[in-house]
């Protein structure tokens, strides 16, 4: 090839794009493939298997390191949220139904203790945490209302009746 007949370097550029610096391709929706391009292929994170983890003993996650998931202790944090619940709305209705609070909060304190070994990974944590919330307000009510009664009681031997 002669000097003078050698090809532009770069893009080609058309009069519409000189103006803006945009490449004509663009402005005509091309978009340049390079022949050998691989094909999109989203990020995906290399995760494996808990049947592939090596190891021996108790990773913090409640995997065993032999690649086993480690059985999670069996809590009643479901049956100490219903309890709480319907100690809750009950009191509205009729509340003699908060006297079912502090069972409730014990219940819950006692799945707390075995969700509290690993709260970020144990199912039963939220539920266990709530129901303990719960419990324990209800269960303040239900002492602030025994202790009005009393009082009254109080007040009625006092004054004679």
């Amino acid at each position: 090839m002669q000097p003078e007949q050698t090809p532009e370097k770069g893009f080609k550029w058309d009069e519409a794009s000189k103006s803006y610096g945009i490449p004509s391709q663009v402005l005509r929706g091309e978009v340049p493939v390079q022949p050998n391009a691989q094909p999109f292929q989203p990020y995906q994170q290399n995760v494996q298997p808990a049947q592939q983890m090596m190891g021996q003993g108790m990773m913090g996650n409640g995997m065993m390191g032999n690649g086993m998931v480690a059985p999670m202790a069996e809590t009643k944090a479901t049956t100490a949220f219903v309890l709480s619940l319907v100690a809750l709305i009950g009191f509205f209705i009729f509340p003699l139904t908060m006297l079912i609070a502090p069972v409730s909060l014990i219940m819950a304190n006692n799945a707390l203790k075995i969700t509290n070994l690993n709260p970020s990974y144990h199912p039963d944590h939220g539920k266990a945490r709530a129901a303990q919330v719960i419990s324990a307000i209800m269960t303040v009510l239900l002492c602030l209302g025994l202790a009005f009664v009393a009082l009254i009681i109080v007040g009625l031997m006092i004054g004679g009746f």
